[in-house]
């Protein structure tokens, strides 16, 4: 899910604080990267940033290789390009608890994932960790990195990174020779998948609830070049809305009157009046936003002229591209959730009065209606066997084009249909086609030892990156042979072909080609593009990108196509396309355009089999076992590579009149969590796997909270980490009810919850039931999140359950010595040293600080109700100010080592041996375990006044950072400062 594209704040919610520690755990990886300085994170905004200043800034050396290119970097190879990205991507997926497959490059730092200063030096700090040859990146440099793109380019820039190679029609007969044979596999023909038939069903208007839009309010119906905009204008009007039609070249009205807006295109646009109808959508989004806070509502929705019945109607599709509105819409309703979003599809019965009365109705989402119907869509689920038919629909002589390229998934489903079909293969891809290796390159396989051949046979001097882009055009080279190789042992025939879909001229030359080899009777579309972006940040070069690659591409087909009795026409669409998706407005168009195209194909074309197949996320590469499970916890299962090809080479084999848009995810995911109505036609065969249960809601606010007034940084409160802790034990014991909270491990924060003076803020935290762990102690994860279905991960852990054990002996390690210049009594008065209130001075007085760690007295907490209202418990768990205080020890610790302030990330492991902590207070052991620029570790011992252990922290994580100065010194809540 992690793209290198991504931003840092807007994509993935990563603060400042999380920011360091991303950079700090990065430089831990790749110890050969450059150093990445505070100065430095202001310009990274996004993974490809970080990436790029690393790449830019990294030194090569003599005795080092690049990775291969399916492998982390390890710490003596040097980085390429790709080996940046996918180090930028796992850090920031560590650091902020997204899958990585949600993450792009072209996400912005700030808007897309949340990732303030802070955050952005702990993301920089891990990365020159993992990256130590990477350059580093100054304070001068920050301001313009704003995307992860720009981190990757950057880092580019800056060293001895490189960027992939360039691009006609090649058998496989002609490349087998170019390397080793390709041996043969045995692979069942079976499949385990979520199959969903799209469909309608009857909707009863009665059981909607009006949708009640501010007085004398500016309502925006775009104009589509008919008449219906004007009598829909009048329509609304009598609603007692200004209902208005805006025309291409008009002028916006003023934003502050705005409360809605409709969308409608011509039957017959094209991509940039496409273009022209997001544009719009963009530049009213914040009045629409603003309407909400001022009138509590606002209308967002779009006019599609499918069939009156969203497509599904069995009859001819009217104007498949207005259905990119439809993509659109449900994209803002993820985005702009505050937003009523509606998709409404007419036929030409609609008059305008009903039209406007099914507009002024809050949902569902998307609604069908003709003169005298109304539905709405529903997912039906629906098995598909493996039984292939007696009579296939595709013979061995049979050519198929497939559009997508020689690798990843297109390539799997090709293989696959060679495989049942054994007819002819030709793929299409960006890539070149493939050269003929010379001799002293085809013994060679490792990476390192093709570089070493790549130098020993140049004729000139090669610099470091000369070598890696002629490696990595090797390792191209060998994997399209493969491909090809692969479909032939399959019992296909293969030829690859590069082209860009967008180019018609190409695309004709490739099928006339094609022709004359046998009849085309396929065309499988899977070539797409991504370039993730809020609604706010997606630019039109990327909108026309990413949309022109899946709609003009199609076009570009079918026209090609349009003599051919094609047999199977296959849309890759998305799962975007149906539900939409935040990030990919451009994707989700792409998509339901497709859709609506296929089902237009299926009444131009009766007796061919016509699929748009919207797939949900594949297992490849970067979905490992951990991203797995966080899948699963959301409902989602990913899609096997060979269960999806051989599903799709299964339904290319169903009656041509079979259903045409289906829905494929991975077996057991759960669609509720998609906001779709499903009817399930068959019992589930396997249970499905369920999100953490729902502990209890939390409201977080300065009333329910008071403590919270001398918890403040930048002028906004923030919620402890040792409150956080608190939560997830009181989650795991109310899920496991007669255990006792004994420890945790593996807390981390992944985004801080932070506060107006007025704003409050449902917590959902959530808990497993116990897995026995060993010995007598059980283990629950849990977690605290918030937003519409959880969306936002704030913090989780997986908390020990038992039995307090007998404590061991306090450390004899050496203690620190040198006393603190500091004296007690002026420690929280220093300006900018701590920024704790008078119910959060922790620490009764410093023992002794030198490079060994610190030593401190601190202070206990008072009862749960001096600090929370109405407590859901009487005694704490922990004791939250002692926990507090160890970071503030830290605290003074980072301040007297590196006159910079530290916040915490992360603990490996709290064990607490006593029911209770005492109320007395305990003395407090930091012993420093590793430091870099911007994160140090710890261990932490907490005693009695006899030197007993009560609790011990193993491997407590600080993030480091100059910036954090100035929030300190702003310790005082803020009356207008935005959230």
């Amino acid at each position: 899910m992690l793209e290198l594209s991504m931003s840092l704040d807007e994509d993935l919610g990563i603060d400042s604080i999380k920011r360091v520690e991303i950079l700090s755990t990065l430089q831990e990886k790749m110890p050969e990267a450059p150093a990445i300085k505070p100065d430095d994170l202001s310009s990274l905004h996004t993974l490809q940033q970080i990436v790029d200043f690393l790449d830019a800034n990294l030194a090569p050396t003599a005795t080092t290789s690049a990775p291969t290119p399916q492998a982390a970097p390890t710490s003596n190879e040097a980085v390429c390009l790709s080996g940046v990205s996918e180090v930028l991507l796992e850090v920031i997926a560590e650091k902020t608890g997204y899958p990585t497959e949600m993450l792009e490059l072209s996400m912005s730092l700030d808007e897309d994932l949340g990732i303030d200063s802070i955050k952005r030096v702990e993301i920089l700090s891990s990365l020159q960790e993992k990256m130590p040859e990477a350059p580093p990146i100054k304070p001068d440099d920050l301001s313009s990195l704003q995307t992860l793109q720009q981190i990757v380019d950057f880092l580019e820039k800056n060293g001895p990174f490189v960027t992939a190679p360039s691009q006609q029609l090649i058998d496989a007969d002609s490349v087998m020779a170019l390397h080793s044979s390709v041996e043969s596999q045995d692979i069942p023909f079976d499949f385990e998948l979520d199959r969903h038939i799209l469909a309608t069903t009857p909707l009863d208007e009665s059981s909607q609830s009006p949708l009640t839009l501010p007085h004398g309010q500016t309502l925006i119906i775009a104009d589509d070049g008919t008449n219906l905009p004007e009598q829909l204008a009048q329509s609304l009007s009598s609603h007692q809305l200004n209902a208005i039609v805006l025309g291409p070249h008009d002028e916006l009205p003023d934003a502050e009157t705005v409360c809605g807006l409709i969308l409608t295109l011509p039957d017959s646009a094209d991509t940039q009046q496409v273009i022209d109808a997001f544009t719009l959508m963009q530049q009213l989004g914040p009045a629409l936003k603003q309407a909400v806070a001022q009138h509590g509502t606002a209308l967002l929705a779009c006019i599609t002229r499918l069939d009156g019945q969203l497509g599904l109607g069995g009859r001819a599709v009217a104007a498949p591209i207005t259905a990119s509105l439809a993509g659109m819409i449900k994209t803002a309703s993820h985005e702009w959730p505050q937003v009523t979003c509606r998709v409404i599809d007419i036929d030409e019965s609609v008059t305008a009065d009903r039209l406007a009365n099914q507009l002024l109705q809050t949902g569902p989402l998307e609604v069908g209606i003709t003169a005298d119907n109304t539905v709405q869509t529903q997912l039906i689920a629906e098995s598909l066997d493996n039984k292939l038919s007696e009579k296939l629909p595709l013979k061995d002589e049979d050519t198929v084009i497939v559009t997508g390229g020689a690798r990843g998934v297109t390539a799997e489903v090709a293989t696959a249909i060679a495989r049942i079909y054994k007819c002819r293969l030709l793929l299409v891809g960006r890539s070149p086609i493939p050269e003929s290796e010379p001799s002293w390159l085809r013994p060679v396989s490792r990476e390192a030892d093709i570089k070493k051949a790549i130098i020993a046979n140049a004729t000139t001097r090669l610099m470091p990156r000369d070598v890696q882009v002629r490696y990595e055009k090797v390792i191209a080279n060998r994997q399209i042979v493969e491909t090809l190789g692969r479909i032939e042992q399959a019992g296909g025939k293969a030829t690859y072909a590069s082209a860009d879909v967008r180019n018609a001229k190409m695309i004709e030359e490739i099928l006339d080609a094609a022709r004359t080899r046998g009849p085309v009777a396929g065309i499988v579309h899977g070539a797409g593009v991504l370039a993730d972006r809020h609604i706010e940040d997606k630019t039109t070069e990327q909108f026309d990108m990413v949309f022109g690659t899946k709609v003009e591409g199609f076009a570009n087909l079918m026209r090609a196509a349009d003599r051919d009795e094609l047999k199977v026409i296959i849309n890759f669409s998305s799962s975007t396309g149906r539900f939409g998706r935040k990030g990919q407005i451009d994707y989700a168009a792409a998509n339901d355009t497709l859709n609506k195209l296929a089902q237009q194909q299926k009444s131009l074309r009766p007796n061919c089999r016509v699929l748009s197949i919207n797939w949900g996320p594949w297992d490849g590469g970067m979905v490992n076992a951990d991203l797995k499970k966080l899948f699963a916890a959301e409902g989602i299962q990913v899609i096997p590579l060979t269960d999806g090809a051989n599903y799709l080479a299964r339904e290319i084999d169903t009656p041509v009149q079979g259903p045409v848009e289906i829905v494929i995810l991975g077996k057991g995911s759960d669609l509720s969590l998609n906001m779709q109505d499903v009817t399930n036609t068959e019992k589930p065969t396997a249970p499905k796997t369920p999100s953490l249960p729902l502990a209890f809601d939390r409201v977080v606010s300065l009333t329910q909270l008071p403590v919270l007034t001398d918890h403040v940084m930048n002028g906004k409160a923030v919620l402890p980490a040792a409150l956080m802790i608190e939560y997830l034990g009181h989650a795991a014991i109310a899920e496991n009810p007669g255990m006792s909270m004994i420890g945790m491990t593996d807390f981390s924060v992944f985004k801080g919850i932070i506060l107006n003076a007025q704003d409050d803020l449902t917590l959902h935290v959530h808990a497993a039931i116990a897995d026995h762990m060993d010995g007598d102690i059980e283990t629950a994860v849990a977690e605290i999140r918030s937003g519409e279905n959880g969306k936002t991960l704030h913090a989780r852990a997986t908390v020990l359950l038992g039995q307090a054990s007998n404590a061991p002996d306090a450390s004899d390690l050496p203690r620190p010595q040198m006393p603190y210049p500091i004296a007690n009594d002026k420690i929280y008065t220093t300006p900018g040293l701590l920024f704790h209130g008078q119910q959060l001075h922790a620490i009764a007085g410093v023992d002794a600080c030198d490079d060994m760690g610190i030593i401190g007295r601190l202070n206990s907490a008072p009862s749960p109700s001096q600090w929370i209202n109405k407590p859901s418990r009487t005694t704490w768990l922990t004791d939250p100010l002692l926990v507090d205080g160890v970071f503030q020890l830290m605290i003074l610790w980072t301040q007297h080592q590196f006159e910079q302030p530290s916040l915490p990330t992360k603990i490996d492991r709290y064990e607490q041996y006593v029911d209770r902590m005492p109320s007395s207070g305990v003395t407090c052991i930091c012993r420093i375990t590793k430091q870099t620029a911007h994160q140090v570790t710890c261990n932490v011992e907490l005693l009695d006044n006899f030197g007993s252990l009560l609790a011990q922290i193993t491997g407590y994580h600080c993030v480091v950072d100059a910036s954090l100065r100035d929030a300190f010194l702003d310790n005082q809540l803020g009356q207008k400062v935005q959230a």
